[in-house]
């Protein structure tokens, strides 16, 4: 695939889409650690509380970063 891709110098979309994503993914493996590591040491409330919030805060922000690189 890469030689029949036109070799450039800037970003595209694409990349730009697959960097931001590998960034939230590794976010995504980060909050689980720490939020092993937090209820590991008896903060429940504190690690069920970040995993709620990170529930809604990672997709939204795929949605966002799908919509920038795709839409606009």
């Amino acid at each position: 695939i890469a030689d029949s891709l036109p070799k450039i110098s800037y970003l595209t979309r694409m990349d730009i889409f697959i960097f931001c994503s590998s960034v939230l993914i590794f976010l995504t493996f980060s909050e689980a650690i720490v939020t092993a590591a937090l209820a590991a040491k008896s903060n429940e409330a504190l690690a069920l509380r970040i995993d709620l919030y990170s529930r809604w805060i990672f997709p939204s922000v795929y949605i966002i970063v799908f919509l920038a690189s795709f839409v606009f």
